[in-house]
């Protein structure tokens, strides 16, 4: 092979062309490009979770569904941003938007983060939202500065990969089925009155079945949170340079 140039993958048997497949993926053994690699998902294990306020997983949940056929952007007529607490299954977070964006992420995180404090590290999708239109090889978006500015390790999931998120997905499986489902809300004044509602009993009344929470609500599993590092007055937005 030229120097270079672009390595091509070999014809050879299946074993070969796996083992370089992984050579060449940016999460695979070789040590990717210098924002992939920061942002490269870490072993995960739903069977022994991280202690309380130790990881926060985050992602969007359709609850009142627009007209596909009409326009693909009003297919998600109004969506939950929602972000739940790793260590002990509690939704902390569940914010309806009609018009969620690159820029209205932050809000609700932040008034998240002064109620509990920072995390060690947050997981969530490739969501444009998120992440653009970038490769993330060369420059963070500024969702991704925004976590290396206060301390804490974004991982970003590669695709395709719902299982890694798996404690949020669960709690959108049971918004789908026992809240949108059932009541049916129609526009945004719907999920901003009674889904605080859901929340709460989804927390401190519901039965859950995390290995965290023994069948019980997750706020009476977890009736007390850990002290974790509390908003910094002032941030080096270049932080994310030394990372």
């Amino acid at each position: 092979m030229r120097s270079g140039a672009a390595p091509t993958c070999p014809r050879g048997d299946r074993a070969s062309r796996q083992q370089w497949s992984s050579r060449c993926s940016p999460f695979g053994t070789s040590p990717p490009s210098s924002c992939s690699a920061r942002l490269a998902p870490k072993p995960f294990c739903t069977i022994c979770p991280p202690e309380p306020l130790v990881e926060l997983q985050l992602d969007f949940k359709d609850v009142v569904q627009g007209d596909p056929l009409v326009s693909a952007k009003q297919a998600h007529a109004v969506e939950v941003f929602d972000a739940v607490e790793v260590g002990t299954s509690l939704w902390l977070m569940g914010e309806p938007s009609a018009s969620s964006t690159a820029e209205t992420v932050f809000g609700p995180l932040l008034t998240l983060l002064e109620r509990i404090g920072l995390p060690e590290r947050v997981r969530f999708d490739r969501d444009p939202r998120f992440l653009g239109s970038t490769s993330l090889r060369d420059f963070p978006t500024p969702f991704l500065r925004f976590w290396y500015a206060l301390g804490v390790q974004p991982v970003v999931n590669p695709p395709h990969r719902p299982d890694l998120n798996a404690f949020v997905e669960r709690l959108h499986g049971t918004i789908e089925r026992e809240y949108r489902q059932r009541l049916l809300p129609g526009s945004l004044e719907a999920p901003c009155a009674s889904l605080p509602l859901f929340q709460h009993q989804y927390n401190t009344e519901r039965p859950h079945q995390g290995r965290s929470c023994g069948h019980r609500p997750p706020a009476v599993a977890h009736p007390q949170l850990p002290v974790r590092p509390r908003l910094p007055a002032r941030v080096d937005p270049d932080r994310w340079l030394a990372v």
